[in-house]
């Protein structure tokens, strides 16, 4: 797949003029889209691990699988694997998982999840991973102990980062920070007017989901076209984790959904046998995809 760069030409062409592979595309406008990877964890035996998308794609499924994180991609794949057979571990290095969510509704997930066989460490954070053999060791620590565990297989979900640091931003004049590129609230570069960003690759307080980037996508295409008089507005739009049934009801007829909005939040149980939802505590629940995947 052909990379982009800047190349750093003239001052007064900064932000116009960008190298594909081997060709050179100019224009007076470019839009970074270019998404999120898996942050770089800076550990011992980091290529060890598989990344949820690896995790997907997956022909036949280990015996004892490790997540690294607490987030919703490992509470979710973690309830894949373990009702598939698998023994799962989730180890967190902070002190509850999920921690944008209600605390009351992630209690009842977790008490479910180890209800499931799945155990769930808090505190723990991964430090290293070792081949040994014809499995892996993930070492963590809690403190000051150390923490060794065997795995077939340890999943990255210790969350996503701008995939941005290869750009070579500077030499255009683009500034940018973790979040992604800086910009001001149409959308635009601050530094480098000719430069605007959506998604991932975007510093703007939107929530990393897909309904977000094509918000931010079309408000950066209209505002091209119309010039600056369109900007984001993130209020009332959820974030959702679904798990398991937290009521009585069949197994594999009804699932969880938690919502974390710009207002309180709010589940609802949804009986798939009927395709309804019936919402509770404060708001009927509304779906929205994540990209990527932590």
């Amino acid at each position: 797949m052909p990379v982009l760069t800047y190349l750093p030409v003239l001052p007064e062409l900064f932000g116009h003029c960008q190298q594909v592979g081997e060709d050179t595309l100019v224009g007076r406008h470019v839009v970074i889209a270019t998404g999120a990877c898996h942050a770089d964890l800076g550990i011992a035996g980091e290529e060890l691990l598989t990344t949820s998308t690896q995790f997907l794609d997956l022909d036949a499924l280990p015996r004892r699988i490790v997540f690294g994180g607490g987030g919703y991609i490992a509470f979710e794949f973690a309830h894949i694997a373990a009702r598939a057979g698998a023994k799962v571990q989730v180890l967190h290095r902070g002190s509850r998982p999920l921690e944008k969510f209600d605390p009351d509704l992630v209690a009842m997930l977790v008490q479910a999840s180890r209800e499931l066989g799945i155990e769930e460490h808090v505190n723990r954070a991964v430090t290293a991973i070792e081949r040994q053999g014809d499995h892996l060791l993930v070492h963590a620590h809690a403190g000051a102990q150390e923490h060794t565990v065997e795995a077939d297989l340890v999943v990255h979900a210790a969350g996503r980062t701008p995939e941005i640091d290869k750009l070579d931003l500077e030499a255009a004049g683009v500034a940018w920070e973790k979040e992604g590129v800086s910009v001001n609230e149409y959308l635009q570069s601050v530094s480098n007017p000719a430069v605007y960003a959506a998604g991932d690759a975007v510093a703007s307080g939107g929530f990393p989901l897909t309904p977000v980037a094509g918000m931010q996508g079309d408000i950066v295409a209209r505002n091209l076209l119309e010039g600056n008089r369109h900007t984001p507005n993130y209020s009332g739009i959820p974030s959702v984790v679904s798990g398991p049934a937290l009521h009585d009801a069949p197994r594999g007829h009804r699932k969880l959904v938690f919502l974390a909005a710009g207002g309180p939040p709010a589940y609802g149980v949804q009986d798939t046998r009927r395709g309804g939802d019936r919402p509770h505590s404060g708001g009927a629940p509304v779906g929205s995809a994540r990209r990527g995947g932590h």
